[in-house]
């Protein structure tokens, strides 16, 4: 295999996102997964998140992944994220927003600066990393992405994905 199969093979790439050598992974196309939580459906597409850990101690990191599915028949176009696409939020309605953190970057896996073109019956699939910072309160909370989407008119829409639950322990 030559190196840029090595650096383009899924495992690899994910293997990196693990260890914590890519701190935000490449978009790829992946398989279809029907055992994945979805959040709802806005213009036939969904996003949906999982996390590495549910329990983590201020200081720590955690890997969220992240997949967005077209199943519309048009391609629909995921805007970039801002400093309030990753919600964390409590029962008494504290808000924080997470902002991936990117400490040891390779230059394959900058986050995108553009809207990235999801076509019709398309999932991607990538990989962003969080340090749970001190101004974050011990307790329990939920965890969301909201991001936007614009679609073939040009209109852009809101979708959100799924909520996880996530416990900051000191």
């Amino acid at each position: 295999m030559n190196i840029l199969g090595l650096f383009m093979n899924t495992k690899f790439i994910t293997s990196l996102c693990a260890l914590g050598i890519m701190t935000t992974c490449l978009a790829q196309t992946i398989p279809l997964s029907e055992g994945t939580n979805w959040g709802a459906v806005v213009h036939g597409t969904r996003l949906s998140i999982s996390i590495t850990n549910y329990i983590a101690s201020i200081g720590s990191t955690i890997t969220l992944t992240e997949q967005i599915r077209n199943r519309s028949r048009d391609t629909v176009w995921l805007e970039p994220y801002t400093l309030k696409s990753y919600v964390l939020s409590n029962h008494l309605g504290e808000i924080y927003y997470l902002i991936p953190s990117y400490d040891l970057k390779i230059f394959l896996a900058t986050p995108k600066e553009q809207a990235e073109a999801i076509v019709a019956g398309e999932t991607k699939e990538w990989s962003v990393r969080f340090k749970i910072k001190d101004q974050i309160a011990v307790g329990d909370y939920q965890l969301k992405d909201m991001r936007v989407i614009t679609v073939k008119s040009n209109e852009s829409y809101s979708i959100v994905s799924n909520v996880l639950g996530l416990k900051v322990v000191k």
